[in-house]
């Protein structure tokens, strides 16, 4: 579960960290690189300020993808969210000879702090896979330093940005999370 977690976390990094850039140095050699720390001086700047636009533009996709499965589940509708399963409406049938009538049984599907509840759940459960994600994406980072600093090359070079991405891409998602956590145990019925 942690791998696929951590797979999901950096696939969502990927396009983030993964940009390439050519240059061409002093002695007219082409250099490509993943990250932006070997680039010269003069594009560095620009580098990193295009890779923090897009990790903010991924923290902000991120947060909204959120509030939108929390809102379809508090609303009881069908999530944007795959994965994310919400019960669905209540119907009324018609009732059998010799029974009360439905207006005067009682009441057919989910009381409102059920609902509530059932999307609590789901946000609690997010918020869990969240961390989860978060933790598997530090550890890939750690382990990924691990092996820029004992083998030095352009490649661990790349692998340790993609992977501190993923951790600031997974920790966006858990701060999303945590955030529609809180808003739904904040709208709980009385």
């Amino acid at each position: 579960m942690r791998l696929l977690a951590a797979t999901i976390a950096l696939l969502l990094a990927a396009p983030v960290a993964a940009q390439p850039w050519r240059y061409v140095d002093g002695r007219g050699q082409v250099h490509y690189t993943n990250n932006p720390h070997e680039l010269p001086a003069a594009r560095r700047k620009a580098a990193l300020e295009a890779q923090k636009k897009k990790r903010e533009l991924a923290r902000e996709q991120a947060a909204a993808e959120a509030e939108a499965a929390a809102a379809a589940a508090a609303a009881g509708e069908e999530p944007a969210v795959p994965g994310v399963v919400v019960a669905p409406p209540a119907v009324d049938v018609a009732p059998v000879p010799g029974e009360a009538p439905a207006s005067e049984a009682a009441p057919v599907g989910p009381t409102p702090h059920e609902l509530w509840q059932k999307a609590f759940d789901t946000a609690s459960g997010e918020a869990d896979k969240a961390r989860a994600a978060l933790d598997a994406a530090r550890k890939a980072a750690d382990e990924a330093q691990r092996q820029a600093l004992l083998s030095p090359s352009g490649f661990n070079s790349a692998k340790h940005t993609e992977s501190q991405a993923a951790v600031t891409a997974a920790e966006a998602k858990l701060q999303a999370a945590e955030g529609v956590l809180q808003r739904t145990q904040a709208a709980e019925p009385r």
